[in-house]
């Protein structure tokens, strides 16, 4: 079976699109302008990466019995006083009702949202689902992942839980983090940066397991796959 396209947004600031998957396998990330990607990924079956710095991940608790339709329109009201913007400016996707009751949803803006499928369109691509990047960290149970280059982390904390944040803030917000009632075992932190980490683990309460990422850190996001339960941003107008 071919594998799917992981196409990452958005472009770089040269143009730039950086691609994985199709007939080259997942090990490799290959790059172009709009046009040459849109050559190399004709026809495929496109999973779209955004950066989770553009994307709040959150969720609701929602009143028992209610159905699709009514809480695609009750979500953004109930997260309302929780958001920096408002609700008519942002876009909402849903995931399915978890375990616990809770569903997860995620938040972008719209017009961050209309810059991406922009870009889709001059791709002229139909693409499968679009999920963002903090949720593709392989997870394993009582374990919460980080990944880490010299600017950035991204940190998951469960199925659709985490965050993506500058490298000089992780320990302020992974601090924030486990003050939730169930924390994980231990810390996986996976290095891609080509100098040992300098961050203070210390203070942390649990054991912080470290080791050096071998390969691209586009290459390991993707080498599990997307689980179906994963938020798709691909929802509503």
């Amino acid at each position: 079976m071919r594998n799917p396209i992981y196409l990452f947004l958005p472009p770089r600031d040269d143009g730039i699109l950086m691609f994985i998957g199709g007939e080259n396998g997942l090990d490799q990330v290959r790059s172009g302008p709009l046009e040459t990607v849109a050559l190399a990924i004709k026809g495929q079956n496109v999973i779209l990466v955004v950066p989770g710095r553009d994307v709040l991940l959150t969720w609701v608790e929602p009143p028992k019995g209610a159905k699709r339709r009514q809480l695609e329109r009750a979500v953004p009201f109930m997260l309302e006083d929780d958001l920096l913007n408002p609700v008519e400016q942002l876009h909402f996707a849903l995931g399915k009702v978890e375990a616990d009751g809770r569903l997860p949803v995620a938040v972008v803006a719209r017009k961050t949202m209309d810059a991406w499928m922009a870009v889709v369109a001059v791709l002229e691509i139909q693409p499968q689902l679009m999920v963002c990047d903090t949720l593709l960290l392989p997870m394993t149970p009582g374990t919460w992942p980080v990944f880490m280059d010299p600017e950035t982390a991204w940190v998951r904390l469960g199925m659709n839980e985490g965050f993506m944040i500058e490298r000089s803030n992780l320990i302020t917000f992974l601090t924030l983090a486990l003050k939730r009632p169930s924390l994980p075992q231990r810390i996986r932190v996976r290095n891609f940066s080509q100098e040992p980490s300098v961050v203070d683990w210390s203070g942390l309460p649990l054991p912080v397991e470290q080791e050096t990422g071998t390969k691209d850190r586009m290459v390991e996001l993707v080498g599990e796959g997307v689980p179906t339960t994963v938020v798709n941003l691909l929802q509503g107008g």
